[in-house]
């Protein structure tokens, strides 16, 4: 996408198929307009975004947004236009394009010497630490630890509380050179400092060292940002949903009837996303509307698979073949708690292995609360953190006095909120039975499946269908679980320590 000043060009004409769509255009970085434009299809819109400028510019990103994520992704001149489109087009001058070419040399080898004198301060102050991943190949987390505050010092004796972002971006950079295992890629961004989100390893530790500093060397002061209201979803195209929704509601499950029931889902999976989106109804509301997800819990790998293309099968295909031998190679790397679960590991049975490593998962991304506001309360040790998960109750519970006010069988007592995995019986036992429980709103779903597992990944698909925010005291396990399911990674979901997990895991593949 480039034009000068001498070659501009007209907007194109979009034809009788024009669609009316609105684009934000961004130059280096900075918003330069909002406009509406009616094009015909993506070519005619990069075109027209084109003739806004008389100097030479180059297209670096083109982004469409996405109803179901509520964010923008990348797309391209095939991507679908529609009316009421909303898109951002991002371009550079074509001089400062130049110029980092030319200067990205100098950037190397900067680099290089901030890693040479990073080695050197290691091999000074912590040389246990490059022994230990010359002879492993990884860190453990208190490695790991003492890296970040070693260099995150020096940082700040060479440039002050306040370095600047591409100090800091130097910084998390040179960490990968003598320690390649920690090299981690997440949207082109390193989990040890995000220039956009401004996130990472590197920030935490320079606002915990902030945090005492006396008002004089301060620079900035707290200030509440206003919240933005979420983009509501399209309206639905689809035809007049009653009818099927009368076939959902009447029809019992049969053998007979599952082919009517499934395609009455199908026909008003529009409108119950966009009623979900934009009304945030409860689970006892959605249930209510939708009762079929009760007694037929295979409806939520249904819908799953059709909000994330191709990912339905992804935790059953991963988790037990995949996740677990790694999670355990990196536990025996762990100190302390971690290491000591596996200790009964090579006498359990499927189910009691996947509970350990959820109890493994729970030690490695712990809980985290903010000590503010709602999240004060959420606060659990790391110990009782996979409660939260999964609970037992004794063989021959009922199912309906799951939901009943706590009565104190249950640990956590009247603090999980959130919908959660409950087991009747014990997980050696043949006749355990799995059931979700969402207790705030008086729902439970008896499952079929025979496995944790099985019963692990129908939750996880339950909180994004019904679109409930995961537990606060696993929010960490949580995102992890995306990663599994190869879910795009959202910049306010990016956690360090999951990032950090996940590096660990690439290194051992």
């Amino acid at each position: 996408m480039e034009s000068s000043e001498k070659d501009t060009y007209p907007p194109p004409d979009p034809g009788p198929l024009a669609k009316r769509v609105l684009v934000a255009i961004y130059k280096d970085g900075t918003e330069t307009c909002k406009k509406l434009f009616t094009v015909a299809d993506a070519s005619q819109l990069l075109q027209a975004c084109h003739s806004e400028f008389s100097h030479s510019v180059q297209l670096e990103r083109f982004l469409k947004y996405n109803n179901d994520f509520q964010d923008y992704v990348d797309c391209d001149t095939s991507t679908d236009v529609k009316d009421y489109d909303k898109f951002q087009v991002r371009v550079a001058t074509v001089v400062q394009l130049e110029f980092m070419e030319v200067q990205r040399p100098h950037v190397e080898i900067e680099k290089n010497d901030m890693a040479a004198q990073l080695k050197s301060l290691l091999e000074t102050k912590a040389p246990d630490v490059l022994t230990e991943h010359q002879h492993t190949g990884t860190l453990s987390t208190n490695s790991r630890k003492k890296l970040v505050k070693l260099s995150v010092c020096d940082l700040v004796e060479k440039h002050g509380f306040y370095p600047s972002t591409a100090e800091k971006l130097h910084l998390a950079k040179s960490l990968t050179t003598p320690f390649p295992s920690l090299n981690v890629m997440v949207s082109e961004r390193e989990h040890f400092y995000d220039p956009v989100s401004h996130k990472g390893f590197i920030e935490m530790k320079l606002r915990n060292i902030r945090r005492n500093l006396e008002e004089s060397q301060r620079r900035y002061q707290k200030r509440r940002m206003p919240c933005g209201a979420a983009t509501a979803a399209q309206p639905s195209e689809d035809e007049d949903p009653s009818e099927w929704l009368t076939v959902i509601k009447r029809m019992k499950p049969s053998p007979e009837n599952m082919g009517p029931i499934k395609t009455a889902m199908e026909k008003t999976f529009s409108h119950r996303r966009n009623w979900i989106s934009t009304q945030s109804p409860t689970v006892a509301d959605i249930v209510q509307q939708y009762p079929r997800f009760i007694d037929i819990p295979s409806l939520l790998d249904v819908e799953f698979g059709r909000l994330f293309d191709g990912k339905a099968e992804m935790f059953i295909r991963r988790w037990e073949s995949s996740i677990i031998p790694k999670l355990k190679q990196i536990a025996i790397l762990e100190k302390g708690g971690v290491s000591s679960l596996l200790d009964q590991t090579g006498n359990q049975n499927d189910d009691e292995l996947c509970y350990s490593m959820l109890q493994v998962l729970t030690h490695l991304l712990p809980p985290t609360a903010s000590g503010r506001g709602p999240a004060a309360s959420s606060r659990c040790s790391v110990k009782s953190a996979v409660s939260y998960l999964l609970n037992f109750v004794q063989h021959g519970t009922s199912i309906p006095s799951l939901c009943d006010v706590d009565d104190g069988s249950l640990r956590p007592p009247q603090q999980s909120h959130q919908p959660q995995l409950v087991c009747i019986g014990h997980l050696s036992s043949q006749a355990r039975q799995f059931v979700i429980v969402a207790r705030s709103d008086k729902v439970a779903i008896p499952l079929h499946d025979d496995s944790l597992t099985c019963a692990l990944d129908k939750l996880f698909k339950f909180f994004w269908v019904c679109n409930v925010a995961y537990p606060t005291q696993l929010t960490s396990v949580f995102i992890f679980l995306e990663h599994i399911y190869d879910l795009p990674v959202s910049k306010t979901a990016r956690r360090s320590k999951v990032m950090e997990l996940i590096g660990k895991l690439q290194v051992l593949a």
